[in-house]
């Protein structure tokens, strides 16, 4: 009874055992599973290669904005006119004394040939009033006074006569009305002449030619002006 007894707890034992061992190795199979795994993901991820090569590294930055300029500068043309053409575009590098923009000469010419003409007309009527009337001038305006007073003794006369005959009730209003007109124009025909005559007696006044001279200073200043635009 005794001997029974021993042996079965020694089986007991010897079970209990073998279970360790089982576990024990069941852990390790385990663990050896799990590191095959990890090694195995691993390698599978690899690694990228590439052949070295030389090339420049572009490095850009996108985005939206208002690009602002440290200093800005206002150009202005010396005259107006039309642009012809144009040397630059923005963001170009510009130096001092360079060609930006050319404006059309035909149109500065055009300008300064009308300036000249202005400068020639008023320094004609100047040089008129500081030498005074001509002879021919003077004897011109004389004769405009005799036909305007001849005019006018013509007029006086078809008056005179068409009043007679309106008062006989030989014309009617109307011829009365024509006659009074065309004597008043007459009349004021033989008032200017003589007053013309009678300004060119006298000769040119200081005021008058001080004008002159101040419109030829004038017209040759738009010469230089003109002259600059070029």
């Amino acid at each position: 009874m005794r001997q029974l007894k021993g042996f079965a707890s020694r089986l007991v034992r010897h079970r209990f055992k073998l279970v360790l061992l089982l576990l024990a190795l069941l852990l390790l199979l385990c663990g050896a599973y799990y590191g095959w795994t990890r090694w195995r993901g691993g390698s599978r991820a690899g690694y990228l290669t590439a052949t070295v090569a030389r090339g420049n590294v572009i490095d850009a930055v996108q985005a939206a904005g208002v690009v602002e300029p440290v200093r800005t500068a206002r150009l202005n043309f010396k005259s107006s006119g039309t642009v012809k053409k144009i040397y630059v575009k923005p963001g170009d590098r510009v130096a001092a004394g360079q060609v930006l923009a050319e404006l059309d000469e035909a149109e500065l010419a055009a300008q300064l040939h009308q300036a000249e003409n202005s400068l020639a007309q008023a320094r004609a009527k100047w040089q008129a009033l500081v030498n005074g009337p001509t002879p021919e001038e003077v004897a011109q305006a004389q004769a405009g006074v005799k036909s305007a007073r001849a005019d006018y003794e013509s007029a006086s006369r078809n008056l005179s006569r068409t009043q007679e005959l309106y008062a006989a009730g030989a014309v009617p209003a109307a011829e009365l009305e024509k006659a009074e007109t065309e004597f008043t124009k007459a009349e004021a025909a033989l008032e200017r002449a003589e007053q013309e005559l009678a300004a060119l007696a006298k000769g040119s006044r200081p005021e008058d030619v001080e004008a002159a001279r101040a419109q030829v200073e004038a017209a040759r200043a738009q010469v230089e002006a003109a002259r600059s635009g070029l």
